[in-house]
């Protein structure tokens, strides 16, 4: 899956717009009090592992052009919890 420009510089303003209200506004809403997320795509880690992997063993550099799994211990050792969540865009 190819992301188009146009939903990268759809994040980028919305983080600017939100940088421009911080700074502006210091009542605005932070912390427990408001959180504020930014989404314009989803893509399949394993595909990002990959490619990757994939161009570390062209050069020379990984054992295999195949990703490896983690194992559950090794997960919860590098990354702790993982939570995964998708925003209906048509939600307010």
């Amino acid at each position: 899956m190819r992301f188009g420009l146009s939903d990268h510089i759809q994040v980028a303003e919305f983080y600017e717009i939100l940088l421009d209200a911080t700074l502006s506004d210091s009542n605005l809403a932070h912390g427990r009090e408001g959180y504020y997320f930014a989404e314009n795509g989803e893509y399949k880690l394993y595909d990002v592992a990959k490619a990757y992997s994939q161009a570390l063993y062209d050069l020379g550099k990984g054992k295999s052009p195949d990703p490896t799994t983690y194992s559950a211990d090794e997960v919860q050792k590098y990354f702790g919890v993982i939570t995964l969540f998708h925003v209906d865009p048509g939600q307010d």
